[in-house]
């Protein structure tokens, strides 16, 4: 039985919007999206690299690691021991684990909207760092990640991340404009996207949620644990 026309769909947006990060794109990708493009979206690059520092753990997993710059800037801080790696996509993988060695990394090739690949593990910290804008759908639809996620997690973990959410980011015009030639490309699906949805979606799974808005990007952080 063939896949229903709707899945099979958006299985090919999600396909298309991982595509975009070939070994080509990835060379420039960090001073792209982290000197210029966060920039119009009104955030501070230095936010994402603190984020990080504060809420990694030694046993950590990371969701759509595009280059891998913020695990190679905690691995140079000490605060990596067991790390592992899911993409869609191949290359972020590969170029991800050559930027932690000699630190040895497992690596999963797997779709977040899907059941994990690795059931039998517990990870302290898993982050997806602007990962959420770029997958099709609306944050309740694709906040189906966040059920996966508590699966894998430990009973004291923390998920933690970063997503460019359309408004109020239209309010400002040159966010617009890229957020609209993105979503145009397939590399942003954030129209839809919400800090309310995501706010429930995350407090329907978890005990603590807290989330912080710099322009157009909003860092959240979730645990059943209390959070410091």
């Amino acid at each position: 039985m063939g896949m229903p026309q709707e899945q099979a769909a958006l299985q090919q947006r999600v396909e298309k919007a991982a595509a975009i990060y070939t070994p080509f794109t990835l060379t420039f990708y960090d001073w792209w999206v982290y000197s210029i493009a966060v920039r119009i979206m009104q955030c501070p690059p230095q936010e994402f690299f603190t984020f990080y520092e504060l809420n990694v753990s030694e046993h950590h997993l990371d969701i759509g690691v595009g280059s891998g710059s913020f695990l190679r800037h905690c691995l140079r801080q000490n605060l990596l021991e067991q790390v592992a790696l899911m993409d869609l996509n191949p290359t972020c993988l590969d170029v991800t684990e050559k930027a932690l060695r000699p630190l040895p990394v497992k690596k999963y090739q797997a779709d977040m909207l899907k059941p994990f690949p690795m059931q039998n593990e517990r990870f302290l910290s898993v982050g997806l760092n602007f990962l959420l804008h770029c997958v099709p759908g609306s944050i309740r639809e694709k906040g189906v990640v966040f059920e996966q996620i508590k699966q894998v997690l430990a009973p004291d973990g923390l998920v933690f991340g970063s997503t460019a959410i359309y408004q109020p980011g239209a309010r400002f015009v040159a966010t617009r404009f890229l957020f609209d030639r993105y979503n145009q490309m397939g590399a942003f699906n954030n129209r839809d996207d919400t800090q309310e949805d995501l706010q429930q979606v995350l407090g329907n799974l978890f005990e603590h949620v807290d989330l912080v808005r710099e322009g157009a990007v909003v860092f959240f952080r979730a645990s059943d644990a209390p959070l410091e």
